[in-house]
């Protein structure tokens, strides 16, 4: 999987307006939904505090799931996720100037 799957489905959740949470589901119940979840938190933590802190952020979700991002691939998928995530806001920024 490349980084732009991962954030089609993230963007689309972010979008989504519920007052309750959101059930992630894959054929084994984590391969995937780790980075997704890191993913979905970290561009959370970007727009609210303008920093983030991946490695705090996945060890978070590994506390209560162990084998959430438990591969060196699925951890490189969250930071290419969030590498393209910051490189299309930060165009948006220079476009409003």
């Amino acid at each position: 999987m490349d980084a732009s799957s991962l954030l089609s489905p993230v963007s689309y959740a972010m979008k989504v307006s519920t007052e309750g949470p959101i059930t992630i589901i894959s054929k084994d119940g984590a391969s995937l939904c780790g980075a997704f979840c890191a993913v979905f938190n970290c561009i959370q933590q970007i727009n609210m505090d303008d920093s983030v802190d991946v490695f705090t952020t996945v060890r978070q979700l590994q506390t209560r799931r162990p084998e959430f991002c438990s591969t060196p691939g699925e951890y490189l998928l969250v930071y290419r996720a969030l590498h393209s995530y910051v490189g299309t806001i930060s165009e948006k920024i220079y476009e409003n100037l």
